[in-house]
């Protein structure tokens, strides 16, 4: 399990990214904020500490990466669906269909790894 520690704490991040949808319709504001008062709607507080979260589980993602088809395959998926993410943050945020990205996501990395053009990548 050790060998695909990165894979696996990148899955994870996946659906963590996107908890905060599930409060995507609650119109209740809260503080969170200890030192000072910033109420904002719980969507907004849940997507700012899975963003921390999320960091924090990339870091460990780069700390535990061993080379390996599997892993490599995981990161370099995970670098072409960001940069695709970027590009439909700014052509249409919130764009209908998104839950599909997943599905994206996993043929792209099936194509990388069956292809074996992964070992063209300096990773």
């Amino acid at each position: 399990m050790r060998r695909f520690l990165t894979t696996i704490i990148l899955v994870i991040t996946l659906p963590l990214g996107e908890l905060h949808s599930y409060w995507a319709k609650d119109t209740r504001v809260q503080n969170w904020i200890i030192t000072v008062r910033r109420p904002m709607l719980v969507s907004w507080n849940i997507k700012f500490v899975e963003m921390e979260v999320v960091t924090i589980l990339y870091f460990l993602a780069w700390l535990f990466y061993l080379k390996n088809r599997i892993n490599k395959t995981t990161v370099v998926t995970f670098l072409i669906l960001s940069i695709i993410d970027v590009g439909f943050y700014f052509y249409n945020y919130k764009l209908g269909g998104f839950g599909s990205v997943y599905l994206w996501f996993a043929l792209i990395w099936l194509i990388i790894y069956y292809r074996h053009s992964i070992k063209r990548l300096w990773i």
